[in-house]
């Protein structure tokens, strides 16, 4: 994830495990963000296949933009361990997506 500070309760949904979450926010408070740390943590230290969430957004520009940022850090965690099988197929998953 990126080296952002975050509030205790952006924290708390980025963290949450083994329920469903919803974050709403004013524009521009870093609910994007938020759901695509969430998301890189759940595939990374939990190795939850992307095909296995549901994330929701509200604009065609947000899921484009949360896509990115998740395809971005699948590169470059691929990058740092180009063995990664999990990592690899979560490449391919997510052009599903």
């Amino acid at each position: 994830m990126a080296d952002i500070i975050y509030t205790q309760s952006q924290l708390k949904a980025i963290k949450t495990r083994n329920k469903n979450i919803i974050v709403s926010a004013a524009a521009g408070s870093g609910k994007t963000r938020v759901l695509v740390d969430r998301v890189i943590d759940l595939i990374i230290n939990d190795k939850v296949d992307i095909d296995k969430m549901i994330i929701v957004t509200f604009t065609n520009k947000a899921s484009i933009e949360m896509k990115d940022r998740i395809t971005s850090e699948i590169v470059k965690q691929i990058e740092n361990d180009p063995l990664d099988k999990f990592l690899k197929n979560q490449l391919k998953l997510i052009k599903h997506a």
